[in-house]
């Protein structure tokens, strides 16, 4: 009787770590990228997008579908193409047109197949437009206005509208979409918006003011925040990921991370996420990491009571 409670304990235990600690990372480099890096930024089925930073292309929009990686360029007079989200067969990024010796205008695209088209916000002041997450017909982003200051916007395909986070009188960065749900940070705070009302996200951990909520999927909100002493910032630096389900938060970092290590998560779909790492020589790389789902696990634990019970009733009966 004693060993089957032994047993029954080490199966929890078990159980419990295996859901704590087994994420499954895969690196997610472009082939081309350069020392600056590979940074995927959005997943949707086997599809991920993001941008990449080669020795001599500058910074490129891809597509990986799993296998292999398309890239993704806006077309001239774009100087520059980030690709930042992606559901189903529709992608969105921004790209940068040079008017100028030392000025630029940011521009957002929509591409779908081979159709591309520009998405400019209308909002008023709007100078500089970068659409960061979509999720059906929803568009969430951020634009410029004539200060320098950004804002959120939402773009349900026929008109734009402005959020704004009501605690800053600074900027508002929106960064993923989910039904009704939007993820993102201001100059005061990362939040989540239910479509109604703003919900502060502060991991236990994080320094003041240095998290960011970058995706979103079913109630889980993934991002990342900066750890480190007011009076070393230097060598006690570390910037670590997130996932929030709604109650909990978990810490988690890439294996590989380095001193003053950074892991950077930017979205999440069911228990696939993806992000970037900085590892100990400097440089950045992308990952998709598999954390396991704990139903399963959780079930088996469920069912040990019952067991339990059963195993009793026989050395009873003996």
């Amino acid at each position: 009787m004693k060993r089957l409670y032994e047993c029954v304990l080490a199966l929890c235990v078990i159980a419990a770590c295996s859901v704590a600690h087994a994420i499954n990372w895969t690196t997610n480099d472009h082939p081309v990228a350069g020392p600056g890096g590979t940074y995927p930024a959005a997943i949707s089925g086997s599809n991920v997008v993001g941008f990449y930073i080669g020795q001599s292309t500058g910074q490129r929009g891809f597509l990986y579908d799993g296998s292999t990686f398309t890239t993704i360029e806006a077309p001239a007079p774009a100087f520059n193409t980030w690709a930042s989200g992606v559901d189903g067969d529709n992608i969105i990024g921004y790209y940068i047109v040079l008017t100028g010796p030392t000025t630029s205008v940011i521009h957002g695209f929509l591409l779908t197949g081979s159709t591309f088209m520009t998405l400019d916000c209308t909002l008023p002041g709007a100078v500089s437009t970068l659409p960061t997450s979509i999720d059906g017909g929803k568009i969430v982003g951020v634009y410029y206005d004539q200060t320098g200051y950004a804002h959120g916007f939402q773009y349900d395909g026929v008109a734009y509208s402005a959020l704004d986070d009501p605690l800053t009188s600074g900027s508002t960065y929106l960064l993923g979409v989910n039904g009704n749900q939007v993820v993102g940070y201001s100059d005061s705070r990362a939040f989540v918006h239910d479509g109604s009302a703003f919900q502060t996200l502060a991991p236990p951990l994080a320094h003041s003011q240095s998290t960011v909520a970058a995706g979103v999927d079913d109630g889980n909100i993934v991002g990342y925040y900066d750890t480190y002493d007011d009076d070393d910032f230097l060598s006690s630096f570390q910037r670590s990921g997130f996932i929030f389900d709604g109650s909990a938060y978990t810490t988690i970092n890439h294996p590989l991370a380095g001193p003053q290590g950074m892991t950077q998560p930017s979205d999440i779909e069911g228990n696939r996420i993806v992000g970037s790492y900085r590892d100990a020589a400097g440089n950045f790389h992308g990952f998709i990491a598999i954390v396991p789902e704990p139903g399963a696990i959780w079930l088996a634990i469920a069912a040990i009571p019952a067991i339990c019970s059963v195993r009793s009733r026989r050395y009873a009966v003996r």
